[in-house]
């Protein structure tokens, strides 16, 4: 199948609002110059459509990557912080593989932003694609 037809979802598959109402969910914890990541994750994990969809577990439950799988390191955090209501979110499988992110990011070190979300992105769409 051509990459480029791929449909993760039939088309009305996927609510573009909230689909339940979801506690506030918990903060993220700074690990040292992870402002930018946090701010990041914040924007993603509450942007309904994607979080409705990965609260679902769809990707995870056909994923065959062995290796790093951004979506499922997604799945994984966002059902983290919507189960962690009023606690602190420890990004930590995020953090640990910057590097499998954007390989010129560094542990520990600052980076911008919304360079971080385009590649985060990035990493998220190689995924689905790669997972056929």
């Amino acid at each position: 199948m051509d990459l480029a037809q791929k449909v993760l979802l039939p088309p009305g598959g996927l609510s573009l609002k909230w689909t339940r109402v979801h506690p506030i969910g918990a903060g993220l914890q700074n690990m040292g110059n992870t402002c930018f990541l946090n701010s990041a994750l914040q924007c993603l994990t509450h942007t309904a459509p994607l979080a409705n969809y990965l609260l679902t577990r769809q990707h995870s439950k056909k994923c065959v990557e062995t290796e790093f799988c951004m979506m499922c390191t997604m799945e994984n955090h966002v059902i983290a912080v919507f189960e962690s209501s009023g606690d602190v979110v420890r990004p930590i499988d995020i953090v640990s593989k910057i590097t499998s992110i954007a390989d010129h990011f560094l542990c520990g070190r600052q980076e911008d932003a919304h360079e971080f979300l385009q590649h985060t992105l990035n990493a998220m769409h190689r995924s689905c694609v790669s997972n056929t």
